[in-house]
């Protein structure tokens, strides 16, 4: 079973606040049923939203892009030169950690937010690269938790 809000942003139809915000606004139904928050999913159930059947996306994308400087690390499609429409990726992506406007550098993009949770959270006792030795350290980590997460597919490379 599944919480709702991460079944929907999943399915890559919204974030999981924006899952949450669907769900308040009755826009979602589970079996026909009007869904509240907290509200799980199992296998074989139908999830609604604005009567559009909603399925889980079933390949996990990871995208490293050599963030070139000019361009702002968010998914808000309304900031100009934000990084999703440089990438362009059919599905919705979002990046993991950010880089200042006027830096360039590596930056990760997925839409697995399982791994996302797994690198980010402070409980993972992971440091922020700062110094390239902590950030050959750091992708080290990264290329550890994807083999221990599931067998990678790469997407092409950004120009």
């Amino acid at each position: 079973m599944m919480r709702l809000n991460k079944f929907i942003s999943e399915s890559g139809k919204a974030s999981r606040r924006g899952a949450d915000k669907l769900i308040e606004e009755g826009r979602v139904k589970i079996n026909g049923r009007k869904a509240k928050i907290g509200d799980q999913v199992k296998p074989g159930d139908e999830v609604m939203v604005n009567g559009q059947r909603l399925r889980l996306a079933r390949n996990n994308v990871y995208i490293a892009l050599n963030k070139p400087v000019g361009i702002t690390c968010t998914t808000e499609k309304n900031v100009k030169g934000n990084i999703i429409d440089l990438v362009n990726h059919p599905l919705r992506i979002f990046n993991i950690g950010r880089l200042d406007k006027d830096s360039d550098g590596l930056i990760l993009l997925t839409n697995d937010g399982d791994i996302v949770n797994e690198i980010l959270r402070a409980e993972n006792n992971h440091e922020k690269p700062l110094s390239s030795c902590r950030l050959l350290h750091g992708l080290q980590r990264i290329q550890e938790l994807f083999r221990i997460h599931k067998s990678l597919n790469f997407c092409h490379s950004v120009e």
